[in-house]
This record gives C-alpha cells, sequence and structure tokens, in this order.
C-alpha cells in the first residue's frame, strides 16, 4: 500500500474522466504503470510519519512519541480501513490549474432561404471564371437530377431503367450562360430587396414603360436609393438592369441595359478583377469602360474600381 497526505494527488492519480497538462500527465501515468489506484490510501497531516522529516522535533518527542520510528497508530490496530477508488471521493476542483480546460461546441440551425448559401460558398473562390463554372455544373447537375426523376416517374415499376455514370465535361457556352444569369440574381436579391420589390409590384419589366408607371416607381422608391436615378427594371429572368433612354438606341440589348451590381460584394470584386486582367492592368477608366461594355455597371463604379485598382 502507498500512502499520501495530499488529497489532491489522490485526485490527480484516481481520475479517469479528465486530462492534466504534460507534467502531470507523465507524473500520474507514471504512477499508473507501477501500481494501482486503489493501491493509494490517504492519511491525515496529525497520523503522517513523513511529516516529522522536515519539521522541528524535539529529541524526547522523537524517543518517546515519534511517529517516525514507531509509525501511526492505525498501522496498529487489528483492521485497517482502506478508502475506496472511487472519484468522488478526492473530487478535483474544476479550477484546478493543472487541469485542461475542455470546450464544448454547439451547432444550431437557422432556415434560410434556398439558394442563400450559394453566395457564401462562392466567397471561397478569386477567380470569375472558375465560380461561373462551378455553378454552371451546379445548374447541370441539377437538370441532370431532374431528369433521371422525371424518367423513373414515367417509366412503370416492371421495367428496368438502365443508369448510365454521370461525368463531368467541360461546361457550354450556354451553360455559362445560365451561371451569368443565376448568379446576379442572387447577388441582387439581398441588397436591393426593396427596389426589386417595388418594381415587381409596378409590373415594370423594361419593355412598356410609360410615365404613369415611372411615376409610380418613382414615388415608392426613396430618392436617398442608390438605384433612384437608373431608372431600373426587371428583366424577364428577374435581373436588375439599367433603364433610361437609351433602349431607343440601336446596340445589342446586354450594352444598352447592362446589369445593376452592388458596390459592396466579393462577387463584384471578383468581376472587376477579371476585367482588369483582362485590358493587361490599365488604368481606372479603360477598366471601367470595359466592365460597363461588357454588361455590368456597378453602383458608384469609379470609386470602387479606383479602390480595387489602389489595393
Amino acid at each position: 500500500m502507498f500512502w499520501t497526505d495530499s488529497q489532491l494527488v489522490l485526485g490527480y492519480i484516481r481520475n479517469n474522466a479528465r486530462c492534466f497538462h504534460v507534467f502531470v500527465a507523465n507524473r500520474v501515468q507514471q504512477i499508473r504503470d507501477s501500481s494501482s489506484p486503489s493501491q493509494w490510501q490517504h492519511v491525515r497531516t496529525e497520523e503522517n510519519p513523513a511529516d516529522e522529516a522536515p519539521r522541528e522535533v524535539s529529541p524526547r518527542n522523537l524517543v518517546k512519541n515519534s511517529h517516525w520510528l514507531k509509525g501511526p497508530p492505525f498501522l496498529w490496530e487489528q483492521t485497517i480501513t482502506y478508502q475506496g477508488e472511487e472519484e468522488t471521493a478526492f473530487a478535483l476542483s474544476l479550477g484546478d490549474p493543472e487541469l485542461k480546460k475542455t470546450w464544448v461546441l454547439a451547432t444550431t440551425g437557422s432556415q434560410r432561404e434556398e439558394m442563400a448559401p450559394i453566395l457564401k460558398r462562392l466567397e471561397y473562390f478569386s477567380d470569375w471564371n472558375c465560380a461561373r463554372k462551378v455553378i454552371a455544373i451546379c445548374l447541370r447537375l441539377k437538370h441532370h437530377t431532374r431528369s433521371i426523376s422525371s424518367e423513373k416517374s414515367s417509366t412503370s415499376k416492371t421495367t428496368k431503367v438502365e443508369k448510365s455514370p454521370f461525368t463531368v465535361p467541360a461546361s457550354t457556352v450556354d451553360e455559362m450562360r445560365q451561371a451569368e444569369i443565376v448568379i446576379p440574381r442572387l447577388l441582387q436579391s439581398e441588397p436591393f430587396e426593396k427596389e426589386m420589390r417595388i418594381l415587381r409590384s409596378c409590373a415594370i419589366d423594361g419593355s412598356a414603360m410609360d410615365r404613369d408607371l415611372a411615376k409610380q416607381r418613382n414615388s415608392s422608391m426613396k430618392t436617398t436609393s442608390s438605384l433612384y436615378q437608373l431608372d431600373p427594371f426587371l428583366d424577364s429572368h428577374g435581373i436588375l438592369r439599367l433603364g433610361g433612354r437609351i433602349k431607343r438606341a440601336d446596340v445589342p440589348y446586354d450594352l444598352k441595359h447592362p446589369v445593376i451590381l452592388p458596390k459592396k460584394s466579393h462577387i463584384t470584386e471578383l468581376i472587376i478583377r477579371h476585367y482588369h486582367h483582362r485590358v493587361e492592368h490599365q488604368g481606372r477608366g479603360i477598366t471601367l469602360n470595359s466592365l460597363q461594355s461588357s454588361r455590368y455597371w456597378v453602383i458608384g463604379g469609379t470609386s470602387v474600381v479606383g479602390n480595387f485598382i489602389s489595393k
């Protein structure tokens, strides 16, 4: 048997649930390798003979009444009561500096819009082409999954449907165009939510704009809105575009009505970086012209492009 007057040490030796720092963990492991925790017992301080070695003891007390020479009284008794091996007998304090702190992480779920996580995932990309290709592949997978489900529903239960492996070939031009429709629509849904709701209520689609609809829109839209002076409208895909009298010009539709982009967005920065590289890292004016001639209109584009180039 092994005896100690330190209840803290007994708590360390009998502990099986908590982790210690390196030094104490190594010492406790050495003790447990050489002995069993049940062999370690507690002796009260007044009965511990080891205390007489470092303390002051008179020669008279050392000869007549010394635990050092005779041993503690309870060892002379017929039966000795031993403590059990339960950890609760010498419980450790949670504030013990030798205990490692443990962290419990809880995950909660929240209900979001169906496509909201996609924009969050696109923040991991640093290239506009890569972001478009990923969305194009997702749209292809969506179409493939729907086609499989429609085939299963149209096929009888007795007919066996052959499964063909789904491969991922290079994205086509049409798929890339579809991705360029989906991304701006998601991008505009949050910063321009109020304006898009007003345009839907006014049924303004840019094709039949008259003065009454324009007055209705302007009366509903706040003058402080960043879209107030841009004559905005929603196209057939639900994308917010720049309006104005230029619609009468004999130029391509995307050039007349570029897609409106918010100035504070990771996707907007990807698009600006893409066209800045495309013009061989030239100045703000040339980058902005390339951006606008490629069907994109950034709110506050001059300052946004300038800040991006300065970084």
